[in-house]
């Protein structure tokens, strides 16, 4: 897996089967949590600016579950 900035340079990567990837049960909707190689990092995968009060779509849960289903986990 590898992590890009929005002018598609690299951040980091490591094998899908060693990323971890969670909900943070502190942050918006919009957000996962990503583990690459002990590296932990707070993604944030919605609009950058929803309407106050909506939440945004659920693109976080998308991501865990495309990570866990490519690394062989149960999502």
């Amino acid at each position: 897996m590898e992590l890009l900035t929005s002018y598609g340079s690299e951040i980091d990567s490591a094998p899908v089967q060693a990323v971890r990837v969670s909900r943070p049960w502190f942050a918006p909707q919009d957000r996962a949590l990503a583990d690459l190689d002990g590296k932990r990092y707070l993604l944030t995968l919605g609009e950058r600016d929803p309407a106050p009060g909506e939440p945004g779509p659920p693109a976080a849960r998308r991501f865990i579950e495309a990570v866990r289903r490519a690394a062989g986990r149960r999502a």
